[in-house]
Formats: C-alpha cells, structure tokens, sequence
C-alpha cells in the first residue's frame, strides 16, 4: 500500500487497504492514505476513522485518547472535503454528550467540535462554496 500511495495511486492503496484492519496496515501508513484520500473517498475515511476511534473510545482506553483524537480529525478533514459540517458537526457533539464522563478524552472531542480546519487559519467549507488550490475561498 505504501508504494501505491508513493506513485500516487490512491484509488488502488484504498482498494487495497479495504476496511483497514488488515495486519499489515500500520496506523501511520492508514493515517497517511487518509489524508490522500479524503477529498476522493471521503465516505471511506470518515467510516474508517470514527470506527477507530470509536474502538479506542468505548473500550475507554485512556492511553490512547490521542490517537482516537487523530482518528477523529482525519474523519473531520474528510466531512470538511465533502462539505458536510453540520454532520461533523452532529458527530463530534454526539461524542462529546456520549463521553463526557471521560475526563482525558473530553477535551481532545471538545478540541475538534469546531473541526481541525479552526487550527488551519480558515473556516469550514460549506456546499456551494469554491475554494481554488491553494484552498483559500474564491469570491464568485
């Protein structure tokens, strides 16, 4: 899958990756294929990596809370991509209500409510919006 995503074949690496869960397919390399994919597949990304997370979550693995907070932001990338943030939106809150006992994990949710794109200097894409390739809003 690695050299797949090194010659630019994002269709095929996420053919190849499937579900993710096979043995061979480190999170770091998931991580990487998502953040290629996440425009062209974002229905993928966002099922791989809320299911990810939410493993991390439910099984209140407080150790890896982070990585589930990684997890999370490449689905919110993917929901930004596709200009669905009210269903980021309703997804994060969501979790935020499910997990708000969970005081290591709570901040980290509350930190991507207003999505991973808040850190990035812009605002979330809405449907109808343009960005041109530097993904900066086009006035038109």
């Amino acid at each position: 899958m690695e050299i797949l995503l090194d010659e630019g074949l994002v269709d095929a690496a996420v053919r190849a990756a499937g579900d993710g869960e096979g043995y061979e397919v480190r999170d770091a390399v998931l991580m990487r294929l998502m953040t290629a994919a996440q425009a062209s597949h974002s229905d993928w990304v966002t099922r791989i990596a809320r299911r990810k997370a939410a493993r991390i979550m439910d099984a209140g693995d407080a150790g890896s809370y982070e990585l589930a907070s990684q997890w999370l932001r490449h689905a919110a990338l993917a929901y930004d991509a596709a200009s669905r943030f009210e269903d980021w939106s309703a997804v994060i809150e969501s979790l935020i209500e499910k997990h708000s006992r969970k005081n290591k994990l709570r901040p980290l949710l509350e930190a991507l409510h207003d999505g991973p794109w808040e850190l990035m200097g812009r605002r979330p894409r809405h449907a109808g919006d343009c960005f041109d390739a530097a993904s900066t809003l086009c006035h038109g």
